[in-house]
Protein backbone atom coordinates (compact mmCIF):
# COMPACT_ATOMS: atom_id res chain seq x y z
CA UNK A 1 0.00 0.00 0.00
CA UNK A 2 1.24 3.44 -1.33
CA UNK A 3 0.42 6.26 0.55
CA UNK A 4 1.66 9.79 -0.69
CA UNK A 5 1.09 13.13 0.89
CA UNK A 6 -0.43 15.53 -1.51
CA UNK A 7 0.34 19.61 -1.07
CA UNK A 8 -0.70 22.29 -3.47
CA UNK A 9 -1.64 19.90 -6.46
CA UNK A 10 -4.66 20.24 -8.50
CA UNK A 11 -6.46 17.27 -10.03
CA UNK A 12 -10.15 15.82 -10.25
CA UNK A 13 -10.11 13.08 -8.32
CA UNK A 14 -13.03 11.00 -10.79
CA UNK A 15 -10.31 11.32 -13.15
CA UNK A 16 -7.24 10.04 -10.98
CA UNK A 17 -9.73 6.98 -9.67
CA UNK A 18 -10.27 6.17 -13.07
CA UNK A 19 -6.86 6.13 -14.44
CA UNK A 20 -5.44 4.59 -11.04
CA UNK A 21 -8.27 1.61 -12.00
CA UNK A 22 -6.90 1.53 -15.61
CA UNK A 23 -3.65 0.46 -14.54
CA UNK A 24 -4.76 -1.96 -12.10
CA UNK A 25 -2.91 -5.24 -11.90
CA UNK A 26 -0.98 -4.60 -14.67
CA UNK A 27 3.00 -4.44 -14.41
CA UNK A 28 5.00 -1.58 -13.64
CA UNK A 29 6.82 -1.57 -17.16
CA UNK A 30 3.35 -2.06 -18.95
CA UNK A 31 1.61 0.50 -16.49
CA UNK A 32 4.39 2.94 -17.13
CA UNK A 33 3.89 2.35 -20.72
CA UNK A 34 0.07 2.66 -20.73
CA UNK A 35 0.48 6.45 -19.01
CA UNK A 36 2.70 7.63 -20.92
CA UNK A 37 0.67 6.68 -24.45
CA UNK A 38 -2.26 8.11 -22.69
CA UNK A 39 -0.04 11.40 -22.26
CA UNK A 40 0.57 11.40 -26.16
CA UNK A 41 -3.08 10.65 -26.58
CA UNK A 42 -2.51 7.21 -28.03
CA UNK A 43 -4.55 5.51 -25.38
CA UNK A 44 -7.54 6.66 -24.39
CA UNK A 45 -8.68 5.78 -20.39
CA UNK A 46 -11.83 4.36 -20.40
CA UNK A 47 -14.29 5.75 -18.26
CA UNK A 48 -16.15 3.48 -15.90
CA UNK A 49 -18.15 4.99 -12.85
CA UNK A 50 -17.80 8.62 -13.88
CA UNK A 51 -18.86 8.78 -17.20
CA UNK A 52 -21.69 10.90 -17.28
CA UNK A 53 -20.89 13.70 -19.78
CA UNK A 54 -17.79 11.36 -21.23
CA UNK A 55 -17.45 11.33 -25.10
CA UNK A 56 -17.53 7.86 -26.73
CA UNK A 57 -13.72 7.42 -28.45
CA UNK A 58 -12.35 4.37 -30.12
CA UNK A 59 -9.56 3.82 -27.97
CA UNK A 60 -11.70 3.27 -24.99
CA UNK A 61 -13.34 0.67 -26.66
CA UNK A 62 -10.56 -1.96 -26.57
CA UNK A 63 -9.82 -1.60 -22.86
CA UNK A 64 -14.09 -1.68 -22.03
CA UNK A 65 -17.10 -1.81 -23.76
CA UNK A 66 -18.74 1.39 -23.20
CA UNK A 67 -16.34 2.99 -25.05
CA UNK A 68 -16.37 6.00 -23.12
CA UNK A 69 -13.06 7.47 -22.31
CA UNK A 70 -10.61 10.62 -21.86
CA UNK A 71 -7.02 11.72 -22.12
CA UNK A 72 -6.45 13.16 -18.00
CA UNK A 73 -2.98 14.40 -18.75
CA UNK A 74 -2.84 15.87 -15.02
CA UNK A 75 -3.70 12.44 -13.00
CA UNK A 76 -1.81 10.60 -15.90
CA UNK A 77 1.10 12.82 -15.07
CA UNK A 78 0.69 12.01 -11.05
CA UNK A 79 0.47 8.67 -11.32
CA UNK A 80 3.27 8.17 -13.73
CA UNK A 81 5.19 10.27 -11.29
CA UNK A 82 4.08 8.20 -8.32
CA UNK A 83 4.83 5.00 -10.05
CA UNK A 84 8.42 6.37 -11.17
CA UNK A 85 9.17 7.79 -7.33
CA UNK A 86 7.39 3.78 -6.12
CA UNK A 87 10.07 2.08 -8.45
CA UNK A 88 13.26 3.66 -7.34
CA UNK A 89 12.39 3.35 -3.82
CA UNK A 90 12.23 -0.31 -4.47
CA UNK A 91 15.77 -0.30 -5.97
CA UNK A 92 17.32 1.90 -3.05
CA UNK A 93 15.90 -0.77 -0.42
CA UNK A 94 16.75 -3.87 -2.37
CA UNK A 95 20.42 -2.39 -2.47
CA UNK A 96 19.67 -1.54 1.26
CA UNK A 97 18.68 -4.93 1.90
CA UNK A 98 21.77 -6.94 -0.47
CA UNK A 99 24.11 -4.47 0.78
CA UNK A 100 23.98 -5.52 4.64
CA UNK A 101 22.79 -9.46 3.91
CA UNK A 102 26.07 -9.62 2.24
Amino acid sequence: MIFERLTSVYFTVQNTRETAFAIRKLPLTKAKRYLEDVLAHKQAIPFRRFCRGVGRTAQAKNRHSNGQGRWPVKSAKFILDLLKNAESNAEVCLLFLIFFIW
